[in-house]
């Protein structure tokens, strides 16, 4: 009878500290749902700059060439080019 006795004590202890943990966490959802629909998000930060008109180089220095490979060969650099 002794060990019945506390089996259910324990089974009680188990359920109220369970079910103060789901009231607390219950209680912080609601709170965070609350706060939610007031949210207000920051504004977008957005750069700028002035267009200007500026030149460009007619030649523009690159590694390899047209010819280095072809569709699905090697090139001079032992990729893979497709």
């Amino acid at each position: 009878m002794v060990m019945v006795k506390r089996i259910i004590i324990t089974l009680i202890g188990i359920i109220v500290l369970i079910g103060g943990l789901a009231g607390i966490k219950y209680l912080q959802i609601e709170r965070m749902t609350a706060s939610g629909n007031n949210f207000m998000p920051p504004p977008e930060i957005v750069t700028t700059a002035i267009a200007r008109n500026d030149s460009w180089e007619s030649l523009l220095a690159a590694i390899g060439s047209r010819r280095d490979g072809y569709r699905g060969t090697y090139g001079k650099s032992g990729a893979y080019r497709l």
